[in-house]
């Protein structure tokens, strides 16, 4: 059972970003920010001094960076939360996937690299520092520390790559790049279905996000273009910033077309909802298997429901391990075929995608 008030270290060498954190932070009772710190050597020292219970943590810093301080906190005390605070840059994205390998639970937005959608920025910080420390409360997850697969072996098929019985959509957000890990290498290269991604993430982050996924699955993995044709053996990471609708091009063959999306009608960009709707429009509702996984709110869970009312499958992702149990709540309430932990999903979905 988590402790509250969450206690909170912030580092960062802005002084005017460590102010914005705080005052983001002091708007919820459960979270009290007990110190700063100007970079990573500061950091350890107050981290020591004033034992926090979680760490937003900047990457670029002076002195020593995030990736380094990440390390030493780590090491110093291994079941410290972190938080990673990213710039939306392609440095920013390729270090902060690289602090989540390390042992970051998860990652936000700096203040400001979003400003025109502030509010949602502050909400997205809260709940993923709140979410951060109840999940250090709960038991480990059996994470399983998938080995890089260098390259799968070619999988014989007796039917083209384009041609599938089902295909299979995962949706995810807050906490996202770490508890997809728990999945996405326990597919087998031979899994018979595509599969395509949709992980709420910025443009900058979907591109480095899957060139780490691949080298962890035996599955390809890439990120999306448009008009891109959804192939067995492949995992597809929707491009983040714009919507994907699944289109069929022909009889047998789908693709994923890029769609601009309006930040007034889309809450949720890449938009899970979106695109399951759109997959369930093309090939049936029941050839979906729909599965929503932790995240604030509720994106997918409707889309999801529909599937599992009209001949599909829907799962959904466990509260015990989930960073924020948001999206698979919305969808457990609707009801679905099956709730799973993360670390038995894979298991799952393999179950449900053979032929009935």
């Amino acid at each position: 059972m988590a402790t509250w008030p969450c206690r909170v270290l912030i580092v960062d060498d802005s002084a005017l970003m460590r102010r914005s954190v705080r005052a983001i932070l002091e708007k919820s009772d459960k979270i009290e920010v007990i110190g700063a710190a100007r970079d990573g050597v500061d950091a350890l020292r107050k981290a020591e001094e004033l034992k926090p219970d979680l760490v937003t943590l900047d990457i670029n810093m002076p002195n020593m960076d995030g990736l380094t301080c990440l390390a030493h906190l780590k090491e110093a005390n291994p079941a410290i939360t972190v938080v990673m605070v990213s710039s939306l840059t392609d440095e920013g994205a390729a270090a902060t996937l690289e602090a989540i390998e390390l042992g970051a639970i998860g990652y936000v937005a700096k203040p400001g690299t979003m400003s025109s959608r502030l509010d949602q920025v502050e909400d997205e910080i809260i709940e993923t520092v709140i979410g951060a420390h109840e999940m250090a409360s709960k038991p480990a997850r059996k994470r399983r520390h998938a080995q890089a697969v260098t390259a799968a072996a070619p999988v014989p098929r007796d039917r083209p790559a384009t041609s599938f019985d089902k295909l299979l959509i995962i949706g995810i957000s807050t906490g996202g790049p770490a508890t997809i890990m728990d999945v996405l290498p326990e597919l087998p290269a031979d899994y018979p279905h595509p599969v395509v991604l949709v992980q709420h993430m910025p443009p900058t982050f979907t591109g480095p996000f899957a060139q780490r996924l691949d080298k962890h699955c035996a599955l390809t993995v890439r990120e999306s273009r448009n008009n891109m044709p959804l192939e067995v053996g492949t995992v597809t990471v929707v491009h983040g910033g714009i919507n994907a609708e699944i289109h069929q091009e022909r009889v047998g063959r789908y693709t994923i077309r890029h769609r601009k999306a309006d930040p007034k009608a889309f809450f949720y960009i890449p938009n899970i909802d979106y695109t399951i709707q759109t997959a369930a429009k093309a090939l049936s509702p029941a050839k979906i298997i729909a599965v929503i996984m932790t995240g604030i709110g509720d994106d997918g869970a409707k889309a999801a429901h529909f599937v599992h009312t009209h001949g599909g499958i829907a799962l959904a992702e466990a509260e015990e391990t989930c960073v924020v149990y948001g999206m698979p709540k919305a969808l457990a309430e609707l009801g679905c075929g099956h709730v799973e932990p993360s670390y038995r999903m894979a298991s799952r979905i393999l179950r449900v995608s053979r032929p009935r």
